[in-house]
């Protein structure tokens, strides 16, 4: 989620045979989001992976 002061991007990698259509700071959904730490060389992190992103439609203010 996006405030005034910016966002996190994070990189997710997506296993699917055609990219997903988004632009950037398009809300996604991600299905079956999967984070996996790892460690190597004294470095440390966490890498994502999804099956798919679908966007979020956009709803309508009242």
């Amino acid at each position: 989620m996006m405030d005034p002061e910016g966002a996190d991007t994070i990189t997710v990698t997506i296993a699917a045979t055609e990219p997903p259509q988004l632009q950037q700071g398009q809300p996604v959904t991600l299905i079956r989001l999967v984070a996996m730490p790892w460690s190597r060389n004294g470095r440390a992190g966490v890498a994502y992976r999804a099956d798919e992103g679908r966007p979020v439609a956009a709803t309508k203010s009242a």
